[in-house]
């Protein structure tokens, strides 16, 4: 079959058709608005793919911070009974030390679960990060908010404290709760000049320790007036009992030991318990007394407030004083029975007269650890006059 000229110019016309669609198809193609359209598309779909996984993680740190919300009531209730516990067995020291022990791991897991409470708050603040500079931004009642939390975060506030004052939404109930705070933050500022002051004790102590040139040697001190804690003088019992195992050195220990007791017992900061001394008033003191059987003292000054409050007056004035580094000989025996009567000796030959209580005060104490023995440097110190 032969195709008429009409047939030929037809299909012509259709070749030209199918080209001319090409040309129109490719053109449509090429135009920047097809382009854009596309990329618009393609980050539309990349938007809500971040969108879904910012959902999914934000309730996943949603979940996480109400367990850790939930983990911190129950350590705030269980801080409470244990703190209970403590106030009812004052004065049985081993159950206060425990119960302090356990206190102390409670405190300490609160601090590292309020780390992590913040850590996922700021997951939940979380509005977009740019994936190139890394940039976090947020909403403006996002960013509102954020400035209502971080002044109370910086007056020591916890998320949760911080949570039951916005529900609140009671100005005086702000103003106690900041009151309350404040309080709190001046006692921390007391505990921390005290620890400063006792890491300042230690420093000097340790430099009174390294020159001990004078050890043994009787003198006269002029010693102004200081304050002292005084406590009952220890039982045999409190010395560990009548073993006669123990060396003079592990009785003196025992005597620290009842002291530590006694200022827990009668409420005293444990900082006091840092320069403990035996205290004998005038009319008691005897060539022949047992300084182990001796009423134990701390040193107390201005910056113990209450205590220092309570504390004794130890008369300041002329001292006959000896300082020593051992209470005990090589062999174990005691020194200090012979100690006291030589000092009483010396002041009778020297024509003066007792003119006030004895103390031995200890300046310097540092256990060697894996050792038996101990670093000690001490004073004893008796005032006197000339009659």
């Amino acid at each position: 079959m032969q195709a008429t000229p009409e047939d030929i110019s037809r299909l012509v016309k259709l070749q030209q058709a199918d080209l001319a669609l090409l040309k129109a198809r490719k053109q449509f193609d090429e135009l920047p608005q097809r382009e854009q359209i596309r990329a618009a598309r393609a980050k539309r779909e990349e938007v809500l793919k971040k969108k879904a996984q910012a959902d999914d993680l934000r309730a996943k740190a949603a979940a996480a911070l109400k367990k850790l919300e939930d983990e911190d009531a129950s350590l705030v209730e269980k801080q409470h009974q244990v703190q209970q516990l403590i106030d009812e067995a004052k004065g049985d020291y081993r159950n206060v030390e425990s119960r302090t022990k356990e206190l102390n791991g409670i405190a300490k897991r609160r601090g590292t679960l309020e780390e992590e409470l913040v850590a996922k708050a700021e997951e939940l603040k979380l509005e977009i990060v740019d994936e190139e500079s890394g940039y976090r931004s947020y909403s403006i009642m996002q960013s509102t908010k954020l400035d209502m939390i971080t002044q109370p975060q910086s007056a020591g506030f916890t998320l949760r404290e911080i949570a039951q004052i916005e529900n609140a939404k009671d100005i005086d109930y702000l103003h106690d709760q900041a009151q309350a705070r404040s309080a709190e933050l001046e006692r921390q500022i007391q505990e921390l000049m005290l620890a400063k002051k006792t890491s300042d004790d230690i420093v000097l102590s340790r430099e009174q320790y390294g020159d001990r040139s004078v050890c043994g040697r009787i003198m006269l001190e002029r010693i102004p007036e200081r304050r002292i804690l005084v406590f009952g003088a220890p039982t045999d019992a409190d010395l560990g009992g009548e073993n006669d195992d123990y060396t003079e050195n592990e009785r003196w220990e025992w005597y620290q030991q009842y002291t530590k007791r006694r200022l827990i017992e009668g409420g005293y900061p444990l900082a006091l318990f840092r320069r403990v001394g035996c205290y004998v008033p005038q009319d008691e003191i005897s060539p022949t007394m047992d300084l182990l059987h001796s009423r134990p003292f701390v040193f107390v000054d201005e910056s113990f407030g209450e205590a220092f409050a309570q504390a004794t007056p130890l008369p300041g004035g002329t001292n006959l004083t000896v300082y020593y580094d051992s209470c005990h000989s090589e062999n174990g025996a005691g020194l200090d029975e012979t100690r006291l009567p030589a000092l009483l000796d010396y002041a009778r030959d020297e024509g003066y007269e007792i003119a006030g209580p004895f103390v031995m005060e200890n300046i310097f104490r540092y256990m060697r650890f894996f050792n038996s023995g101990a670093h000690s440097y001490y004073r004893h110190c008796l005032p006197v006059r000339r009659p």
